[in-house]
Protein backbone atom coordinates (compact mmCIF):
# COMPACT_ATOMS: atom_id res chain seq x y z
CA UNK A 1 0.00 0.00 0.00
CA UNK A 2 1.04 3.94 -0.67
CA UNK A 3 1.41 6.03 2.03
CA UNK A 4 -1.21 7.89 1.12
CA UNK A 5 -3.39 5.11 1.43
CA UNK A 6 -2.03 5.26 4.77
CA UNK A 7 -3.16 8.60 5.79
CA UNK A 8 -6.55 8.14 4.56
CA UNK A 9 -9.52 7.29 6.92
CA UNK A 10 -12.50 7.37 4.74
CA UNK A 11 -13.60 3.81 3.81
CA UNK A 12 -14.76 5.00 0.18
CA UNK A 13 -11.96 6.84 -1.07
CA UNK A 14 -9.10 4.15 0.07
CA UNK A 15 -11.49 1.83 -1.90
CA UNK A 16 -11.88 3.70 -4.78
CA UNK A 17 -7.82 4.79 -4.68
CA UNK A 18 -7.27 0.67 -4.73
CA UNK A 19 -9.27 0.64 -7.73
CA UNK A 20 -7.27 3.13 -9.36
CA UNK A 21 -3.57 1.29 -8.28
CA UNK A 22 -5.13 -2.12 -9.75
CA UNK A 23 -5.97 -0.13 -12.68
CA UNK A 24 -2.94 1.08 -13.04
CA UNK A 25 -0.96 -1.63 -12.19
CA UNK A 26 -3.44 -4.04 -14.97
CA UNK A 27 -2.77 -1.58 -18.00
CA UNK A 28 1.04 -0.35 -17.16
CA UNK A 29 1.91 -1.99 -20.26
CA UNK A 30 -0.67 0.52 -22.50
CA UNK A 31 0.72 3.41 -20.97
CA UNK A 32 2.38 6.29 -23.03
CA UNK A 33 5.72 7.58 -21.70
CA UNK A 34 5.11 10.85 -22.74
CA UNK A 35 8.61 12.47 -21.81
CA UNK A 36 10.09 9.12 -23.34
CA UNK A 37 8.14 9.98 -26.98
CA UNK A 38 9.51 13.67 -26.65
CA UNK A 39 12.79 13.08 -25.89
CA UNK A 40 12.62 10.67 -28.54
CA UNK A 41 11.11 13.17 -31.44
CA UNK A 42 7.68 10.99 -31.26
CA UNK A 43 4.63 11.94 -31.57
CA UNK A 44 3.28 12.52 -27.97
CA UNK A 45 -0.13 14.40 -28.16
CA UNK A 46 -3.46 12.42 -30.04
CA UNK A 47 -4.15 16.20 -31.21
CA UNK A 48 -3.93 15.22 -34.87
CA UNK A 49 -5.84 11.75 -34.36
CA UNK A 50 -8.32 13.66 -32.43
CA UNK A 51 -9.10 16.23 -35.34
CA UNK A 52 -9.12 13.72 -38.10
CA UNK A 53 -11.55 12.10 -36.18
CA UNK A 54 -13.85 14.92 -35.93
CA UNK A 55 -13.18 16.27 -39.36
CA UNK A 56 -13.84 12.74 -41.09
CA UNK A 57 -17.09 12.42 -38.77
CA UNK A 58 -18.06 15.62 -39.75
CA UNK A 59 -17.72 15.51 -43.47
CA UNK A 60 -18.09 12.07 -44.18
CA UNK A 61 -21.26 10.88 -41.80
CA UNK A 62 -23.12 13.37 -40.53
CA UNK A 63 -26.40 14.67 -41.54
CA UNK A 64 -27.39 12.81 -45.30
CA UNK A 65 -24.88 14.43 -47.18
CA UNK A 66 -24.30 12.59 -50.84
CA UNK A 67 -20.71 10.97 -50.01
CA UNK A 68 -21.15 9.22 -46.92
CA UNK A 69 -19.00 6.29 -45.37
CA UNK A 70 -19.51 3.72 -43.87
CA UNK A 71 -18.00 2.82 -40.46
CA UNK A 72 -15.49 0.52 -41.79
CA UNK A 73 -14.68 2.99 -44.59
CA UNK A 74 -13.79 5.40 -41.90
CA UNK A 75 -12.08 3.15 -39.90
CA UNK A 76 -9.39 2.63 -42.69
CA UNK A 77 -9.03 5.79 -43.69
CA UNK A 78 -8.01 6.65 -40.00
CA UNK A 79 -5.77 4.10 -39.97
CA UNK A 80 -4.02 5.11 -43.04
CA UNK A 81 -3.88 9.03 -41.50
CA UNK A 82 -2.74 7.33 -38.43
CA UNK A 83 0.15 5.55 -40.27
CA UNK A 84 0.89 8.67 -42.10
CA UNK A 85 1.32 10.74 -39.16
CA UNK A 86 3.21 8.52 -37.53
CA UNK A 87 6.07 8.27 -39.79
CA UNK A 88 5.32 3.67 -40.22
CA UNK A 89 3.17 3.80 -43.79
CA UNK A 90 6.52 2.08 -45.32
CA UNK A 91 6.60 -0.69 -43.30
CA UNK A 92 2.66 -0.73 -43.08
CA UNK A 93 2.14 -0.67 -46.81
CA UNK A 94 4.73 -3.26 -46.97
CA UNK A 95 2.63 -5.78 -44.64
CA UNK A 96 -0.71 -4.75 -46.29
CA UNK A 97 1.06 -6.07 -49.98
CA UNK A 98 2.35 -9.25 -48.61
CA UNK A 99 -1.42 -9.56 -47.35
CA UNK A 100 -2.70 -9.18 -50.41
CA UNK A 101 -0.28 -10.84 -52.27
CA UNK A 102 -0.73 -13.99 -50.34
CA UNK A 103 -4.61 -13.65 -50.79
CA UNK A 104 -4.11 -13.52 -54.58
CA UNK A 105 -1.62 -16.71 -55.12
Amino acid sequence: MSEIMQTINNEKLTSELQDLYEYLDRNQTYMVNYRKRETNHLPYTSTYAESSVNKLINERQKNNKKMQWSREGAHNVLQIRTSKFSNTWEQDWEKAQEKIYKKAV
